[in-house]
């Protein structure tokens, strides 16, 4: 029974060891992973396993997702009672924590995941939207503070020129 144990906890990491081993061998994630190189390293490991084994398990996408993974999650913030999927779902620890935070004693699924990423994009959506109102309200306080003065300076260029017979007074801007 013990054996069955320490090998599926074996399984379970898989994932992070394959993602370390690609960080080390290929290196960290970038934004381009064609540009950079990554993919074509990653198509070569994929193929010498083809080779070796007679089929690769995981497509080149899924190897660099482990290895994006895998960097996203340095040792230390990893939670290996957690599926690997977890964290790819979370996409970084600060969010996996917050989940953990949220749903004390639960377990954290990705289903779990998904309802927290969506409240708090709710909630950034309704934050966006009351920054929104109140820029909106500021412009419309600004704009009516510049027609204010502009209708004031207009007055103020009549009450002039009815003063002193239409003259149109000096301007110093020039």
């Amino acid at each position: 029974m013990q054996r069955i144990v320490e090998t599926i906890g074996k399984i379970g990491r898989l994932p992070w060891t394959i993602g370390d081993s690609l960080l080390t061998s290929i290196g960290k994630p970038t934004c381009d992973p064609v540009r950079d190189g990554s993919r074509f390293h990653a198509q070569e490991i994929h193929d010498e396993i083809d080779r070796e084994k007679g089929h690769c398990e995981f497509s080149v996408k899924n190897l660099l997702k482990m290895r994006e993974v895998a960097f996203k999650f340095p040792e230390g913030t990893r939670h290996y009672e957690l599926p690997f999927s977890v964290h790819s779902l979370a996409g970084k620890p600060e969010v996996l924590e917050g989940v953990i935070k949220v749903n004390p004693g639960k377990p954290i699924t990705a289903k779990v995941v998904k309802g927290y990423l969506r409240a708090s994009l709710e909630a950034w959506g309704a934050e966006q939207g009351r920054k929104h109102e109140t820029a909106k309200a500021s412009l419309a306080a600004a704009e009516a503070e510049l027609i204010s003065t502009i209708e004031a300076e207009k007055a103020a260029d009549v009450a002039f020129r009815r003063e002193n017979g239409n003259v149109i007074p000096f301007n110093f801007a020039k």
